[in-house]
Parts: C-alpha cells; sequence; structure tokens
C-alpha cells in the first residue's frame, strides 16, 4: 500500500505540490520539511487506514483477543499517530537538512540523529507518553509486590512502585514490562496479567522483565538498531541519488535536498525496515532468550515459564518454522522457551 501511495504522489505531481504548499506557507526550509512530512504521512495513513482497521481490529477481536469498541480503538490508533509523527517530523527534517549541507556523508549523521530519537522515545516513554493511552496505579500491597519488589532490589533496580496498567480495555493479551531509562525505570503489569496469572508465572514474567533492565538490553538494542538503520541509510542515500537522476525532471523535483523527495525517502526507510526486519528480530531474540535465562537464575520458577508460554499460546503457533521464527519472531518460540525452562529444570534441581 506504502509503494503504491508513494509511486502515486511521485508520479502525479502531488509530491511537488506538497513542496509548493509548504513553500507558500512559510520561507523556512526546515518547516517546509516539516509541513511536507505531515502532508504526506496524513495521507499515507488515510490510504492504509482499512488494511490496519481489518488487522487491528476485525481479525484481533473475531480471535477472541481483544474486546474494545471500533470508536476507543481508532482513538488510541489516531493518537498512536499524532505521537509518532512528532518524533518523524523533527528526524525527516534533521536529517534532509544533513542532505542539503553534506550531499556524500549525511547517512553518517543521520544515523546519529535516529539513534538520538529512539533513545529519547525510550527514555520517556514510561512518564510522559504511555499514560497517554493507559491509566496507571499502584499494586496494591500484598505477597505479589513484595515479592516483586524483593526480585527487583536483589537485582539492583532502586524502585519502591509497581504499576498496574489497565490494558484490559485493549487486550486479553498477558504482558508485564520494566520500561525506561535510569530514573524513568518503571515496573509494570497489565491487569489481565494480575489477575490470572499464578504466583509461579507472575514471579517468572518479572523476573524475566528484569532481567532486560539489568542486562542493558534498551541500551544495547538502541546502538544495534542503530547500527543496522546506519547501514540502511547508505542504500537510501545510492537509491535516493539514482532515482532523482532519473526521474527527477519528470517528478519535478530538483535534486535529493528537495522536500517533494520525502516521500520517496519515507518509502526507502520503509523498505529497508523490512529488508532488516531478520536481522532486528535476530536481535530482539537474542535478547528475549538473554532475559529468560536471567528470569529462571532469579526466580527458580521453570515450571512458571513453561505454564505462562503454554496459557500464552492463543497469540502464537507453539513451534513455527525455523525460517518463520528467525524471519518474522521477535522472541523465541513457545516450544524453544519451554525447551529452555525444562533443560534449567533439569540442570538445577533435584530430580
Amino acid at each position: 500500500m506504502l509503494f503504491v501511495v508513494t509511486m502515486l504522489t511521485m508520479m502525479s505531481g502531488l509530491a511537488a505540490r506538497m513542496r509548493d504548499n509548504a513553500q507558500r506557507l512559510t520561507r523556512r526550509v526546515f518547516l517546509q520539511d516539516a509541513l511536507v512530512v505531515v502532508q504526506f504521512i496524513a495521507l499515507a495513513m488515510a490510504a492504509g487506514l482499512p488494511v490496519e482497521i481489518f488487522a487491528g481490529f476485525v481479525r484481533v477481536r473475531a480471535a477472541g483477543l481483544s474486546h474494545i469498541g471500533f470508536w476507543p480503538w481508532l482513538t488510541d490508533y489516531l493518537l498512536r499517530w499524532t505521537v509518532d509523527l512528532v518524533f518523524y517530523v523533527i528526524g525527516i527534517a534533521a536529517i534532509m537538512a544533513l542532505i542539503r549541507r553534506l550531499r556524500r556523508a549525511w547517512p553518517a549523521l543521520a544515523t546519529l540523529v535516529y539513534v538520538a530519537l529512539y533513545a529519547t522515545y525510550v527514555l520517556i516513554s514510561p512518564v510522559f507518553i504511555e499514560p497517554l493511552f493507559n491509566v496507571f496505579t499502584q499494586l496494591r500491597e500484598g505477597p505479589a509486590r513484595e515479592r516483586i519488589l524483593s526480585l527487583a532490589r536483589a537485582n539492583g533496580i532502586d524502585t519502591d512502585g509497581v504499576y498496574i496498567k489497565d490494558a484490559s480495555r485493549q487486550s486479553v493479551m498477558l504482558n508485564a514490562s520494566v520500561s525506561g531509562i535510569g530514573r524513568t525505570a518503571r515496573i509494570t503489569l497489565n491487569d489481565n496479567t494480575v489477575e490470572s496469572t499464578p504466583p509461579a508465572e507472575l514471579e517468572m514474567v518479572m523476573a524475566h522483565e528484569i532481567g532486560h533492565y539489568v542486562l542493558h538490553h534498551l541500551v544495547k538494542q538502541t546502538v544495534f538498531l542503530g547500527l543496522t538503520m546506519g547501514i540502511g541509510f547508505v542504500f537510501i542515500a545510492w537509491a535516493m541519488r539514482s532515482l532523482a537522476n532519473a526521474y527527477g525532471a519528470r517528478w519535478n523535483v530538483t535534486g535529493i535536498g528537495d522536500p517533494a523527495i520525502i516521500p520517496l525517502f519515507w518509502l526507502l526507510v520503509a523498505l529497508w525496515g523490512f529488508a532488516a526486519m531478520p536481522i532486528n528480530n535476530s536481535i530482539v531474540r537474542t535478547h528475549e532468550a538473554e532475559a529468560d535465562l536471567f528470569g529462571l537464575n532469579a526466580s527458580r520458577q521453570p515450571i512458571g515459564l513453561a505454564d505462562f508460554m503454554l496459557r500464552d499460546a492463543d497469540a502464537h503457533p507453539l513451534s513455527p518454522g525455523p525460517f518463520v521464527e528467525w524471519a518474522l519472531y521477535t522472541h523465541p518460540s513457545p516450544a524453544r522457551r519451554i525447551e529452555t525452562a525444562m533443560r534449567w529444570r533439569a540442570e538445577h534441581l533435584p530430580r
């Protein structure tokens, strides 16, 4: 869908008209870039909305994984796009400024822009972004709260709060997280996870999430994804130059620094994201496997991990093919995680 929208935007001259509209409104090139980004992303979102409704609302409800109504779902979807749009506008406008100043060397500095924005999103998300979509309350006093805080303290997380997220309004999926960095770190449980998860499973889930924090996975992931995106920017620079030289006159685009090239830039970023998906998924999947082992060692609840995987198996096949797992899965398959838990049990606990 994005490919079709982008090609129609470029070939019809709509991208050039978006640029002309922006230039009539302001003489500042940075703002012209920002206005083109807003115009094109709004168009792309509107064109892709029917697909998003089917995939993100209709199918999920049909599978029994969500009970949210259409208008609340649509409100959340549009709000998420609005939040993301702020980062897209800043990032693309900054990169376009680099392209105009550093025609050949811009991919290196564009990588730093990407890493800075990604890290900023991770840092502020628990405090400023996530509360836009859900209500967070403190987990009430009790054994579960004390055990979670004990796990956190034992592993170097300085916090005195465990938060409950009203995620059940959006999904029945079970989840938990330790999000943020430094002082913004926050231990969070979905309300349906607290209500339906036995103590052994809950302890293992939280130990897994604490493992992500202790092992600095967010920082590592930011670096690795930045490196992957840096390679992508080299490809994007070559593709933009080639296409602008070949079709620039036909599209009424003067070069790679023209704001009218932004739809093409966005498409190339998306294509690289698709091509690099197996690499990025492998990075995240490795971190998830490490967090499983950390969680097993911290909680000593292998049966908890195995049971949780079986109860949460409605969302994913237990054992997909090796290629599907490598290319599409951000976590080890449930079968592989159960195997890890049983191997740990066999090696650590008395027979």
